[in-house]
């Protein structure tokens, strides 16, 4: 195709229709000595990027949404079924389900190189098809490199965040597309583009928003190549793409059921993009230091070739790759208008880099019909010697200390943007010519070296390491190796040097939601429960003791105590610092166990101290009586009970307890949880309110675990004890009613 006359080609003759519809047959059913040697060399354009270094397949340190992912790749039932259910982080099964699957097959360091690899290449080579069959294969090399090579490409697949993978399935999705529109028959095509565009739209719900553009591509694309009638191409479209889409969605559906018990796994998904939608609370604009933010420019380059090109390709006819070029050029104009609008509305999507990345896909692809027509008319050597010089120029871009690029004045910064602002224009004016292709090398070389030098610059790639990476995860394999399914909480303090260490673990146990404080050793647990795993994370001397000493203070009074379990070395070098990992269990030196006597007149049960204080005692299992619609049944290992349907719906009471001294109490509910979950609390005699309320775990297949809390209470107080349903979608909860005990919590000596 590069070396046929281009105007016959692009001419409104039926005749020359027919000869695109040829050469397109040939493109789709190539030769493999025609073809295998440009995807074996796609498939190698990372190494461009990772000869010299590794640095863009490691996330920051500082970025705590792609840690969140690495979290639920490494415990996904876990953190599905108990630890953070319903959090809509673990919604995103199309990204966190291979992520899990290549977790499990390889070391924490291999796996992360494989997977973002994986999603890099697949990106690529995605767009190298497309483009292969819309403007021929050496345009598509050419553009596959500058798109391989791109610094804000690697921002997105370099790291756990789902955007590189919605780059992939998009592209993916318009590749099969692509290859479904030129084909009189292409169903099993249009059947795979509906499973990518499923993977599409549930990978990030913002990437649901952006499908008709693909719908509208593939529809127009059949009408422009093989004047399929909108309408015939619609139904294909619906009943194919559909059908693809439809099988995605249930069996992600399904297994969604075996991991957590809920069939519709996007809830949370859609619930926080609604919550974003009312309440955009991230707001940011697209300008800063009087310029555009630098993760829009390579947009804004691809918007700007769409319209310089604009009026000669409207003045041609829609077929061909005229045809390619308008429907591409349509896609990123409608996209970045779409952003746009969001943007002044709000919702400052263009703000954030994850969600301009988005737009990489329709930037490329515009970028890559536009530059580069001369190449079709070169002899196969002089195409070799352009391609491996460009490869050579990228290759010395990367090489290049990121700390110099870095440092590297605005002055400096201005002179490379202006540079391109003359060269890329001056690149589309003399496409047809050799100079004109070295012209467009040079131009995207120098903005892959200012894109570099601003993502490094602005923390967002390279800061990551594989040194870093390895101790991160070592730590958490030994904490794991502690933890066994216990809730556990970070402590560390935010001025260390070590602070990235620390707070990239503990991101992967989603950050904030599990973590006592930055400012190590103040600040205490919010909650405290018997089992807890405290991870103390500090370069001083003694952390283990410093932590133990600080806990025992937070825990005073509740009738609880920290214990030392282990303490390791985390990170050497000129900042070593140690992880210590400590245990909450109960005291018994400060808990006195008490039993109860039942009065059947008044109904109410006068709470006592047991004769032999070193033996717990627990109350009666019998005398919990059950609220309308709640069932239970008595068993040798205690009460097999059924809530309600119905969140807060009470199911179970006991009744009223006396306190026999004025003091602090703890009640323990011991339980083996089945399904769902419960509320178990505390209320005064007169039954007006909950005094206190604690929620059961999800802990499935557990036993023995505990729900308690702490009351104060004055001799001849009275308490009830209740238990209410707390499922998050109103269905009945199921567990096993083990035991109930009373302490009185003595101070501390």
């Amino acid at each position: 195709m590069g070396r046929r006359n281009r105007s016959s080609v692009l001419s409104a003759t039926p005749s020359a229709r027919e000869k695109w519809t040829r050469t397109i047959g040939a493109r789709l059913a190539p030769g493999p000595e025609k073809l295998w040697p440009y995807t074996l060399a796609v498939a190698l354009l990372p190494l461009i990027v990772l000869w010299h270094r590794d640095n863009p397949l490691y996330p920051p340190p500082w970025y705590a949404d792609s840690w969140f992912y690495l979290g639920f790749f490494r415990n996904l039932v876990e953190f599905k079924r108990t630890l953070f259910l319903n959090y809509y982080y673990g919604s995103r099964l199309p990204w966190i389900l291979p992520g899990f699957a290549i977790h499990s097959l390889f070391s924490a360091v291999a796996a992360n190189c494989v997977l973002h690899l994986a999603v890099h290449i697949v990106a690529t080579l995605s767009l190298f098809s497309i483009l292969r069959l819309t403007a021929g294969v050496r345009r598509a090399f050419l553009a596959a490199m500058v798109f391989s090579v791109q610094p804000w490409l690697w921002a997105a697949t370099g790291w756990d965040y789902p955007d590189g993978a919605g780059i992939a399935y998009c592209l993916l999705a318009m590749a099969l597309l692509t290859r479904s529109a030129l084909r009189p028959v292409a169903n099993g095509s249009l059947f795979l583009a509906g499973m990518a565009l499923a993977a599409m739209a549930y990978t990030h719900l913002f990437l649901a928003s952006l499908t008709p553009l693909a719908l509208l591509y593939y529809i127009g694309s059949a009408w422009a190549w093989r004047r399929t009638p909108p309408i015939h191409a619609a139904a294909r479209l619906f009943l194919w793409a559909g059908a693809g889409f439809g099988c995605v969605t249930a069996a992600l559906c399904f297994i969604n059921y075996l991991l957590d018990g809920s069939v519709w796994f996007y809830a949370s998904s859609i619930s926080r993009a609604r919550d974003m939608a009312s309440n955009f609370t991230f707001v940011r604009s697209v300008w800063t230091e009087h310029q555009l933010l630098p993760w829009l420019w390579p947009a804004v380059a691809g918007c700007m070739a769409a319209l310089l090109l604009l009026p000669s390709r409207a003045r041609r006819e829609l077929a061909g790759r005229n045809a390619a070029a308008l429907l591409f050029s349509a896609q990123l104009l409608l996209a970045f208008a779409y952003m746009a609008y969001l943007q002044s509305r709000g919702s400052t999507v263009m703000g954030h880099h994850p969600y301009v990345s988005y737009l990489l896909p329709y930037t490329f692809l515009a970028i890559g019909i536009s530059f580069w027509p001369a190449v079709d008319s070169m002899s196969l050597r002089a195409y070799v010697i352009v391609c491996a010089a460009a490869a050579a120029v990228f290759a010395v871009v990367w090489f290049e200390p990121l700390e110099i690029l870095a440092s590297t004045s605005s002055v400096a910064r201005q002179a490379c943007l202006a540079f391109c602002a003359g060269a890329l224009p001056l690149a589309l004016l003399l496409r047809r010519r050799l100079a004109g292709t070295l012209l467009a090398i040079a131009g995207f070389a120098v903005f892959c070296s200012l894109s570099l030098a601003q993502t490094t610059s602005l923390w967002i790639l390279g800061q990551g390491s594989r040194e870093q990476y390895r101790r991160v995860m070592d730590a958490r394999q030994r904490i794991e190796e502690w933890r066994r399914g216990s809730p556990i909480l970070f402590w560390y303090d935010k001025r260390e040097p070590g602070y990235f260490d620390y707070f990239a673990l503990n991101a992967t146990y989603l950050a904030e939601v599990n973590r006592i404080s930055e400012g190590f050793p103040s600040g205490c647990p919010e909650r405290a429960a018997r089992g807890t795993v405290v991870v103390a994370l500090s370069g001083q001397a003694g952390v283990a003791a410093i932590a133990r000493s600080a806990l025992d203070r937070c825990l005073s009074g509740t009738g609880l105590k920290a214990v030392s379990e282990d303490a390791f070395a985390g990170g050497q070098g000129p900042h070593p610092y140690t992880i210590a990992l400590l245990g909450i269990e109960a005291d018994p030196s400060v808990l006195r166990p008490l039993s109860i006597t039942f009065d059947l007149t008044s109904r109410k049960g006068s709470l006592q101290l047991v004769p032999n204080p070193t033996r717990d005692e627990p109350l009666p299992l019998n005398l919990w009586y059950s609220s309308p619609g709640a069932l239970q049944s008595a068993t040798f290992e205690g009460i097999e009970v059924q809530t309600p349907g119905g969140r807060g719906v009470y199911a179970f009471t006991y009744p009223a307890l006396e306190a026999p001294a004025t003091g602090r109490y703890r009640f323990v509910l011991r339980y083996s949880p089945r399904s769902g979950r419960f509320g178990f609390g505390a209320f005064p005699a007169d039954e007006s309110g909950w005094l206190v309320i604690v929620k059961s775990q999800r802990n499935k297949g557990k036993h023995s675990e505990e729900a308690a809390f702490n009351l104060d209470l004055k001799r001849g107080d009275s308490v009830v004890l209740r238990i209410a349903n707390d499922d998050s979608e109103d269905r009945p909860s199921t567990f096993l009613i083990e035991d109930v005990f009373v302490d009185l919590v003595a101070p501390a000596r």
